[in-house]
């Protein structure tokens, strides 16, 4: 896969935005999952190398955009945007609402959810795309039939066990 970098910026009200993670720690291992990620036949194009800004943002930012771009006049947990022909070396920024995350309020799955969006948004960045929605059968395996999903619970998957977080997603 490419060999990207992931810049942050937060100009959301939440403290915890990372939640509870050391930035650059996180950085690091969303870096090094993502250059492990194997590339598939689902990408509309090869992958490209440079910087991707990750901004935590408001939920009415947040909202506000997936209006703007999306026409959907409500929040949002992700969004993604490409610059393939940018004359800097930033390839595309990856927007999150910390406040909207859909999640329990545990740290420990702020974290994971917080991860798996940014993965989300880096993925289609890179050319990844799917047509559902992020499903499990009634085993709680995930839904291969979406193989951006799959490897985006395979780069999740690598962050954790790099911070020693539980695997709780079959993949």
């Amino acid at each position: 896969m490419s060999q990207i970098s992931l810049e942050f910026h937060n100009f959301s009200r939440a403290e915890d935005w990372f939640a509870g993670i050391d930035p650059s720690e996180l950085t690091k291992a969303l870096e090094k999952a993502l250059t492990e990620c194997p590339a598939t036949d689902e990408m509309k194009e090869s992958p490209q190398s440079g910087v991707i800004n990750v901004v935590f943002v408001s939920p009415e930012e947040i909202r506000d955009l997936n209006l703007k771009f999306r026409n959907k006049r409500k929040p949002t947990d992700v969004l993604s945007f490409s610059y393939p022909n940018n004359s800097d070396n930033t390839i595309g920024e990856v927007y999150l609402s910390p406040e909207y995350l859909k999640i329990a309020d545990k740290k420990e799955a702020k974290a994971v959810e917080t991860v798996r969006l940014i993965i989300h948004g880096v993925l289609h960045i890179l050319g990844y795309d799917h047509k559902g929605y992020f499903t499990r059968n009634e085993s709680g395996k995930l839904d291969s039939s979406e193989k951006m999903f799959v490897l985006q619970e395979q780069c999740v998957s690598k962050v954790k066990n790099e911070f020693g977080i539980e695997n709780t997603v079959k993949i």
